[in-house]
């Protein structure tokens, strides 16, 4: 979700710092310094020993708690040729798929979905290519891959909507054709919903909702992953009068990665079924400029998300310090 969809009557102040990083710099390349997904690590932020102790992150962990990042490095083989604004990146679990948001040449609307492939995570990302069966002469934005590569939830205002629906296709494998988009009537409402992501089981989702002047966040959840979800509830405790959007859960649901205002930020808590303490920014990817749509490794390992620090909205990669 890019910045002119949240500009209402009000401005938003943005003041945050690049923090120093400490240890020894990765060199991010070609993602060669990434772990591979499902690697075993500790979760992000935690203290050594209770990493080796298997306790959960400390929810209200000071600043010096944060995870350290490398210097986020510009995905340069994804940048178009038109320099149009490219957001909203979910990957596969292997990181071999990375679908998102874009504005480009070639596109069915103003706004549509492109994915990229690539054979080995040591390899660039090929040229990307529109989904033509899911673009509609619409708006398609806020997407959410599903791990395995088979299930796309995405947010669209076809069909002569007045807002934001949510709507979802599948397929049967990596080399099928997608499935005519369905739309999902229990994630939909009569504002704006813009889906953000879904958790590993399928039986998590996030989304941002504008109610009003602002986007929240919310979260829907259902019995299995083949069932019907339930209606979406407000994360009361990270809402604000701020925009809150762009919600990745990491940690085993234990950590969420989220967008406030113009920032990336970082909210834990002990366990999956309690209440998030208050985020943190995360300063070291975090710039002068528009940072969000973070898609992550569940212990933060490696971390793509968009921002718009060149000048144009562009998707950026980054790893964390051991």
């Amino acid at each position: 979700m890019r910045r002119a969809d949240r500009r209402c009557s009000r401005w938003l102040l943005v003041c945050s710092a690049l923090a120093a990083c400490q240890g020894k710099t990765l060199v991010l390349g070609l993602g060669h310094d990434a772990p591979q997904a499902g690697a075993s690590a500790p979760d992000a932020g935690m203290h050594p020993q209770d990493a080796a102790a298997g306790r959960a992150p400390d929810a209200g962990a000071p600043a010096d708690g944060l995870p350290r990042f490398a210097a986020p490095r510009l995905i340069e083989e994804l940048v178009p040729a038109d320099d149009a604004p490219d957001d909203d990146p979910s990957l596969s679990a292997d990181r071999l798929l990375l679908c998102f948001n874009s504005k480009r040449d070639g596109g069915t609307g103003g706004e549509d979905i492109w994915c990229s492939e690539r054979a080995s995570t040591r390899e660039r990302w090929g040229a990307p290519t529109p989904l033509t069966g899911l673009n509609s002469d619409e708006r398609e934005t806020g997407i959410a891959l599903a791990l395995d590569g088979l299930t796309l939830w995405f947010s669209s205002d076809r069909d002569d909507r007045d807002s934001l629906d949510v709507f979802v296709s599948r397929r049967e494998s990596r080399t099928a054709a997608w499935s005519t988009p369905e739309h999902v009537a229990e994630l939909s409402s009569d504002a704006d919903d813009l889906v953000s992501a879904v958790a590993a089981d399928r039986r998590t989702l996030y989304l941002a909702r504008r109610e009003s002047e602002d986007y929240d966040l919310y979260v829907a959840t259902r019995a299995e992953a083949a069932a019907s979800w339930q209606a979406p509830e407000p994360l009361s405790e990270l809402n604000t009068d701020a925009d809150e959007s762009d919600a990745y859960p990491v940690s085993e649901g234990r950590g969420l990665v989220f967008t406030r205002d113009e920032d990336l930020q970082l909210a834990r808590r002990t366990s999956a079924g309690e209440r998030f303490a208050a985020p943190q920014p995360l300063a070291a990817l975090n710039s002068a400029q528009d940072d969000r749509d973070a898609w992550a490794e569940p212990d933060l390992s490696y971390v793509v998300f968009s921002s718009e620090r060149s000048g144009e909205y562009r998707l950026y990669e980054t790893t964390l310090e051991r």
